[in-house]
C-alpha cells in the first residue's frame, strides 16, 4: 500500500466567523489566513498537530444530509477534564454527551460545534 500523509481537514460551515470563534476560543486553533477558494470564503486554522480549513457554504447549496455530520474530532485534554468541561459550559458550548468513562480507559465528553460537527474531549481515566 502506498504511504499517505494526512494534510488537513476541510469542513463546510454555515457561518464562517461563528465557527472560527468556536475553534479558536475553545479548541486552541490559531487563524493563519483568510482567502477565497472556488468562489467561497475560507479560513485556514492551525494547531501544531492539525490544519483545519473552514469553508463558508454557498447560500445556493442545500444543507447537507444529517449523516454528513458524523465527523468526530478527538482531542486530548492536558489538564483536568472537569476544568476543561466547565470551560466549555461557561462558553455556552452545546454538550452532546456529559463526561463519562470510555471503553478504552479515558474520561471524555462530547460537544457540537456551531454546525453540529462532534468534538470529543478526553483525558486519561482515573
Amino acid at each position: 500500500m502506498q504511504e499517505l500523509t494526512f494534510v488537513e481537514q476541510v469542513m463546510h460551515v454555515s457561518e464562517l466567523d461563528r465557527s472560527v470563534q468556536f475553534y479558536c476560543d475553545l479548541l486552541g486553533f490559531v487563524e493563519v489566513d483568510r482567502e477565497e477558494f472556488m468562489g467561497q470564503r475560507m479560513v485556514h486554522l492551525s494547531r501544531p498537530e492539525l490544519r483545519l480549513f473552514l469553508l463558508q457554504e454557498a447560500s445556493d447549496i442545500p444543507p447537507p444530509e444529517p449523516f454528513l455530520f458524523r465527523v468526530l474530532m478527538h482531542f486530548r485534554s492536558r489538564g483536568s477534564l472537569e476544568e476543561t468541561y466547565q470551560h466549555f459550559i461557561g462558553a455556552g458550548a452545546r454538550i452532546i454527551q456529559e463526561p463519562a468513562s470510555t471503553p478504552w480507559g479515558e474520561e471524555a465528553f462530547v460537544v457540537a460545534d456551531p454546525d453540529g460537527y462532534r468534538v470529543l474531549i478526553a483525558a486519561p481515566g482515573k
